[in-house]
Parts: structure tokens; C-alpha cells; sequence
């Protein structure tokens, strides 16, 4: 389970759902008060890139969760 604030987002395994789960890509969260969240995350976590600011506008930062999974946390400037 993943969660920020009001937001949760459950990543599950099971028996009924047959293989291994996969996923290919990168799962983003908008949200507002990255680099306050950068700053609580960072040293907890495995940084896949660390927060810069993008040329199509957002303030993100991505990292790799327990399951491998890529997560990027991502703000509108």
C-alpha cells in the first residue's frame, strides 16, 4: 500500500491472479509539495533520479519501491 495524504493506491499479489505480476513503465502521481516530499523520502528509498526540474514543466523525482516498481512523484511549475 502507497499513501499520501488522502491518497492511496494498493499494488497486489495473489494466487488468483496468476503469474508473478509485471509492470513495464513508470507509474506518476501528481501532487503538490514535492520537494517537501523529496526531503522525507530520499535517504529511505532507492532513488531512481534524484528532483530536477523538467523541460515540459514539472518538478519530479522517481524511485524504485520494494517491489521494483518505478514511481514518480511529479509537480506542476
Amino acid at each position: 500500500m502507497l499513501e499520501a495524504g488522502e491518497t492511496a493506491v494498493l499494488l497486489s499479489t495473489g494466487a488468483h491472479l496468476g503469474e508473478k505480476p509485471a509492470f513495464t513503465g513508470t507509474l506518476y502521481f501528481e501532487m503538490k509539495g514535492v520537494e517537501e516530499f523529496y526531503a522525507r523520502v530520499k535517504d529511505r528509498i532507492e532513488i531512481v533520479w534524484p528532483l530536477e526540474s523538467m523541460e515540459y514543466g514539472t518538478r519530479e523525482f522517481g524511485v524504485r519501491d520494494l517491489d521494483g516498481y518505478t514511481l514518480a512523484f511529479a509537480e506542476r511549475e
